[in-house]
């Protein structure tokens, strides 16, 4: 029994401990909330503490004129003394009012501080992990371009294979329609990068002639790379609106940053729609109408910068992760 109790109360405080920042943020704004409310009811009382103030003033006063003509019975000392007190007892009174509010309030501040402190320091873990991964994968691909050459790398993270299939040809002479096989590449969707999207005509940027499709998307290419030039540095998410693509989550966090360093990274914003796929071929010659558009993000763009430096991200040397906006 005494085992069960023990286990049970460490998982509560392991729940609590997992919702702290929800706990904490909410436990402060009701704390500040209460604490505003109990400032104006207290400022509403504060007229009675000052006319209790005013009216011992007055009576010391009184009793200073009473009692001018009998020196000794009530000195300027005395006066004085009373004076203080009831001062004292003024401040004692205001701080009797506020003590409670204010307590509210900085207690509400104090846990929306810590609320933001744990998510500061739990990002800044996720984002290490994020690092740690990363630099693991790219130096597995590193070995593999090494050993075996950027073909195979290609093959391996795409999941890319010579496949044979059959299809229906017209013969331009006879007209008759004949089997005929056909080597193409292949590529597992599941291979694809996760921040690869469909350019179909699910979405309102679609059109339905191959020309305007081309055109848009590789004006908007050149568009974010120029953005990229002058800013900096551009969100995932910025790319996926323009393309009326649905954004994500880690689209606020993902994209490219400019480097003057040189790096891993390939130092432009690329949409694929050049890959060697079979789908990419097809749409760029007009054959068909969709495409997997998989972005060549760099990464986190705040740890990219932190890693780089402003000057080295090509921002002005006052900015840095604070400045960016959020998308």
């Amino acid at each position: 029994m005494k085992t069960d109790l023990i286990r049970f109360g460490a998982k509560l405080a392991l729940q609590a401990q997992k919702h702290a920042p929800t706990l904490l943020t909410i436990g402060g704004a009701v704390s500040v909330g209460a604490g505003a409310i109990g400032v104006g009811i207290a400022t509403s009382r504060l007229p009675d503490v000052k006319d209790k103030h005013e009216k011992e003033l007055r009576n010391i006063h009184e009793t200073q004129v009473l009692l001018e003509d009998h020196p000794g019975e009530y000195t300027e000392e005395m006066a004085l003394q009373d004076k203080r007190r009831a001062d004292l007892r003024f401040v004692g009174g205001v701080a009797k009012l506020y003590a409670v509010p204010v307590g509210l309030l900085g207690m509400g501040i104090a846990m929306l501080c810590g609320a933001q402190g744990i998510m500061k320091k739990r990002n800044a873990a996720i984002m290490a992990l994020y690092n740690v991964t990363q630099e693991a994968y790219d130096k597995y691909r590193r070995r593999v371009r090494e050993k075996y050459g950027v073909e195979v790398d290609k093959d391996m993270l795409y999941g890319r294979k010579q496949e044979t299939i059959v299809i229906d040809e017209r013969d331009p002479e006879t007209g008759k329609v004949k089997k005929v096989k056909k080597e193409v590449t292949t590529v597992e969707r599941d291979a694809i990068s996760q921040y690869a999207r469909w350019f179909d005509k699910s979405l309102a940027t679609w059109d339905s002639n191959p020309d305007y499709r081309m055109e848009f998307l590789l004006t908007s290419q050149a568009m974010f790379n120029d953005r990229l030039q002058n800013r900096g540095y551009v969100f995932l998410n910025e790319v996926y609106e323009h393309l009326g693509i649905p954004t994500c989550p880690e689209g606020q966090i993902v994209g490219w940053v400019l480097r003057d360093v040189p790096s891993e990274a390939d130092g432009y914003i690329d949409f694929g729609v050049y890959a060697d796929r079979d789908d990419a071929r097809l749409f760029v010659n007009g054959d068909e109408g969709h495409i997997l558009l998989d972005f060549n993000v760099d990464g986190p763009i705040f740890q990219l910068l932190e890693d780089l430096g402003p000057l080295a991200a090509g921002l002005p040397y006052s900015a840095g992760k604070d400045d960016l906006p959020v998308t």
